[in-house]
């Protein structure tokens, strides 16, 4: 996001256009997806290794198998200022946000009663059928 004050005092109330809030948002949610699937690949690895095994055959007996997690939604309302914005010259125009938080407006006065909320909702799919996974290059046939 952008600070339209053209300084670099944190307080000052920040600008961005709407989707790209949102892109930063669903980014966000994205990342921390993969790092849980990355950490459950690492632990499901451990798991089924002859090292794991040979320490706890009492598990193995039990056929016990790692659990993996998945973020199952999240619900996201932001309290925002939102204005149209076209400015001549510029590729920058549509819909932009300043974010409110309780910060802002105790320092700059903000009455809530004129925000807007945005509300949105995060949640997983099953992957499209039509993305296929790209197979390694060592893997693929080359043309004659």
């Amino acid at each position: 996001m952008t600070n339209t004050s053209g300084n670099n005092d944190p307080l000052k109330i920040m600008v961005a256009p709407l989707a790209s809030v949102i892109k930063q948002i669903t980014e966000g949610v994205a990342e921390a997806q993969m790092k849980l699937d990355e950490a459950s690949i690492k632990y499901s690895e451990e798991t089924y290794s002859n090292e794991f095994k040979q320490k706890h055959p009492e598990l193995v007996k039990l056929k016990y198998k790692p659990t993996s997690y998945v973020i199952p939604e999240v619900n996201v309302e932001l309290k925002t200022l939102m204005h149209y914005r076209k400015e001549t010259g510029k590729d920058e125009h549509g819909l932009f946000v300043s974010l409110i938080s309780g910060k802002e407006k105790s320092i700059t006065g903000i009455d809530y009663k004129g925000t807007s909320t945005i509300k949105f909702k995060i949640v997983p799919i099953p992957p499209s059928q039509y993305i296929k996974p790209k197979e390694p290059a060592s893997q693929k046939n080359p043309e004659n």
